[in-house]
C-alpha cells in the first residue's frame, strides 16, 4: 500500500463486517496494512489514509458511509481526536477509534472520540472496540 494515497479496499462483507466501511488513518505503511489485512479478513471495507488531510477527503467523497473511523493519535498535520472533531464539523457521525501510545488525557479526550486505545494492543481489544462502537449495546 502506498501511504500517500488514499485507496479503497473491498471487504467481502462476510464476517462480522458485513461490508460496513472503515476509515482507517495510519502514516506507518506496516501497520496500516496488518490492519486493513485483518479488517477486510472480517469482512470490513476498508478506506486508508496516511494522514488527517487525505482522511477527510476519501470521508467528503464516501457521503456518509463510513462507519467507523480508526485512527492513530498522531498524524501529520493534525492529531487524530482533531481528525474527530474536523469530521464532525462536517457532519460526519461516525464513531471514532483512537490508537496510541500514551495513555488518554485526563478527563475527556474529546466528544467525538468514541474509545481510546492503548498501543500495543492485542487484537481481540481491537475488534471488541470496533464491535461495541459499531453496535453499541443498546440501554434500557
Amino acid at each position: 500500500m502506498d501511504p500517500q494515497k488514499a485507496r479503497p479496499a473491498a471487504g467481502t462483507g462476510d464476517g462480522p463486517g458485513a461490508g460496513e466501511t472503515i476509515l482507517l488513518v495510519e502514516d506507518n505503511q506496516d501497520l496500516a496494512e496488518v490492519y486493513v489485512a485483518l479488517f477486510e479478513c472480517l469482512g470490513y471495507r476498508v478506506l486508508a489514509a496516511a494522514t488527517a488531510e487525505e482522511a477527510l477527503d476519501v470521508a467528503a467523497g464516501e457521503a456518509g458511509r463510513v462507519a467507523l473511523v480508526v485512527t492513530d493519535l498522531t498524524l501529520p498535520g493534525m492529531s487524530g481526536t482533531e481528525l474527530g472533531e474536523a469530521l464532525r464539523g462536517r457532519g460526519e457521525r461516525a464513531p471514532v477509534i483512537v490508537l496510541s501510545g500514551y495513555p488518554p488525557p485526563d478527563g475527556a479526550a474529546g466528544d467525538a472520540v468514541t474509545a481510546w486505545l492503548q498501543k500495543p494492543l492485542e487484537v481481540e481489544e481491537l475488534l471488541a472496540a470496533v464491535a461495541r462502537a459499531l453496535h453499541p449495546p443498546s440501554v434500557g
